[in-house]
């Protein structure tokens, strides 16, 4: 790791970023790349080094020179054998702590910025028990004596009672400040008693992503459509060959295989592990078109960059996404949209848009109705759109807002290492006292 380099004579406050960076997921290198980018053009003094869950962390071209650390471990250092786990995940849970510990001592603060930190939907970034007693631990170690921890507009879910919910409920407790992606999030942990009733609800900080001014849509006969799928856990685990037969996958394939007569049809995927889904989609477009026209009428996107989603989606007139943030990507480009819904996150997105009747639930899939809810955008494509625009500005600035909030934190954290700490910092949230 790079040796912090002094400011006006003083160490900067060395601050680690939390969260599932450089995993493939767009939207998690997308926040990084925000904060990082805000913290490092407004804070001389402050120095940003990403700290990632990952088990092998590859960083992608959005979090480019920024440092990052990994509190996992390479997969080939895991038992190969069945015992073998086993006994790895017991000595892991050991090592992890010690591991973890060692990291969050080398910081004067930590900071969870957006992720879904306490989503019970199966893709929970605490990552089982193992991720959720370590995160405890980072809280905890985090937030002793002159250190910090602080939670900026962070998402979840309300979990079952297990000793995983104690966990994430107890080490959101130790924040000095609290911050939510939406209002359901807020209300999900507050119900768990991880949270008090005056913690701020904001927006995702994707929304603050600095983008070029939008030109006005292109006119065009037949709509323009982009599909971005989504690796859902229920899909199972097989290969791109298996997930065609899927009902998620046809339901898509009935949309493309209708809209490729008269025009092209995108897809492109949110996260690395799409990519199995998108190939399914084009195998199962190919069974009903043809090899041929698919080649011809089909764009295969990959899974690129958010802010290059962005771009490729502004010359798009219909989006369809299945994931939150290639949805936030749709709201940036300022498209019409449709919800394949199965967070709770892209619903909460599409009802403050006033677009809840957008929404169609991915599982169970319909092609047909799916089908029809597009052409209902196409032909209302001006007030979807508007309604769209005017969701963003206000999400951007509210982005905006919570930016400065961590502005106050990061001068308050300075001042509290230049002065010493007596009693309660003004202004700063203190933990929650435990509910008996």
């Amino acid at each position: 790791m790079a040796r912090r380099s002094k400011v006006g004579g003083n160490e900067p406050l060395k601050v680690g970023l939390y969260g599932g960076f450089g995993t493939g997921n767009i939207g998690n290198d997308a926040t990084a790349r925000v904060v990082a980018e805000h913290v490092r053009s407004h804070h001389d003094d402050v120095e940003v080094v990403l700290v990632s869950y990952a088990d092998e962390t590859t960083p992608s071209t959005s979090i480019d020179h920024l440092p990052l650390m990994t509190l996992g471990e390479p997969v080939e250092e895991r038992g190969r054998t069945r015992v073998g786990r086993a006994v790895h995940r017991r000595w892991q849970s050991v090592r992890q702590l010690g591991h973890d510990w060692t990291i969050a001592r080398q910081f004067d603060a930590m900071v969870i910025t957006g992720g879904g930190i306490f989503e019970a939907e199966a893709t929970a970034a605490a990552g089982g028990l193992i991720g959720a007693v370590g995160f405890y631990l980072l809280a905890l170690t985090s937030s002793h004596r002159r250190h910090h921890f602080a939670t900026v507009a962070i998402g979840g879910t309300s979990m079952d009672r297990s000793v995983q919910r104690f966990l994430v409920v107890r080490s959101l407790r130790h924040a000095e400040y609290r911050s939510f992606r939406d209002a359901a999030s807020k209300d999900a942990l507050v119900g768990m008693h991880g949270a008090q009733d005056d913690d701020r609800v904001t927006t995702d900080l994707v929304f603050a992503t600095a983008l070029p001014d939008h030109a006005p849509p292109v006119e065009r006969d037949q709509p323009r459509v982009a599909i971005g799928v989504m690796r859902f856990p229920w899909l199972g685990p097989g290969g791109a060959e298996e997930l065609a037969g899927t009902e998620y996958v046809q339901a898509l394939a009935t949309l493309v295989a209708q809209l490729i007569p008269t025009g092209t049809v995108a897809v492109f995927g949110g996260d690395r592990a799409d990519g199995p889904v998108v190939d399914a989609l084009v195998n199962a477009v190919e069974e009903r078109v043809g090899v041929e026209e698919t080649r011809r009428r089909l764009d295969v996107w990959g899974t690129p960059a958010l802010h290059e989603t962005v771009n490729l989606l502004v010359d798009v007139d219909v989006v369809v996404c299945s994931r939150f943030h290639s949805l936030v990507a749709a709201f940036l480009a300022r498209t019409g949209v449709v919800a394949v819904a199965d967070r709770v996150k892209v619903r909460s997105l599409m009802g403050e848009a006033e677009l809840s009747d957008l929404v169609i639930e991915a599982r169970g899939l319909d092609g047909q109705a799916l089908t029809t809810l597009v052409e209902r955008v196409v032909m209302e494509l001006e007030g979807v759109r508007s309604k769209v625009s005017s969701t963003t500005l206000r999400f951007e600035a509210s982005a905006q807002d919570e930016l400065r909030e961590l502005d106050d934190l990061l001068e308050r954290w300075n001042r509290d290492r230049s002065g010493g700490r007596s009693g309660q910092t003004v202004g700063v949230r203190r933990p929650v006292r435990p509910s008996l």
